[in-house]
């Protein structure tokens, strides 16, 4: 309607119809690239949101595997954690028996000790009464002697 209404104008104002058909023929023209080039921008816009919704889904599904392989990792570490709680359970007990025995082996310890100090205890005592009564063997002897002496003596 607007062209015609255009035509119109010009046809009154009195302007020639083959200069008239050139500018038309130049607008169709115009108008074609024009749509061609629309034609051509909204392919490339298709390809682009195709390309983006291809990239879309790449970065969903690599966030999933890296989501499940850190799943996976993680279950992987919490079993190895409770691994290693169950060997410090196990070295804490096989410490506390440790700890029992040396404890045991102090105490025997400090009872071979006891028994060593009474056993070099009676072995002093039992030289120094054999010693006693080698003195006082030679005391009796000297006596003796001195009693011979003084008998002589007199």
């Amino acid at each position: 309607d607007r062209k015609f209404e255009k035509e119109h104008e010009i046809l009154k104002y009195g302007e020639d119809p083959n200069e008239i058909e050139g500018e038309i023929c130049s607008l169709k023209s115009e108008v074609g690239r024009l749509i061609s080039a629309l034609e051509i921008a909204e392919s490339k816009y298709q390809e682009e949101q195709i390309q983006s919704t291809v990239q879309i889904k790449n970065a969903y599904e690599l966030m999933e595997q890296i989501k499940s392989e850190s799943g996976q990792k993680q279950c992987e570490l919490e079993a190895e954690l409770q691994r290693k709680k169950t060997d410090i359970e196990e070295l804490k007990a096989n410490l506390m028996d440790k700890e029992t025995e040396l404890q045991g082996i102090m105490e025997e310890n400090d009872n071979l000790n006891s028994k060593l100090e009474k056993s070099m205890s009676s072995q002093n005592e039992h030289g120094l009464k054999k010693e006693l009564k080698r003195l006082e063997q030679c005391v009796d002897e000297l006596k003796a002697d001195m009693m011979d002496k003084e008998t002589t003596l007199q």
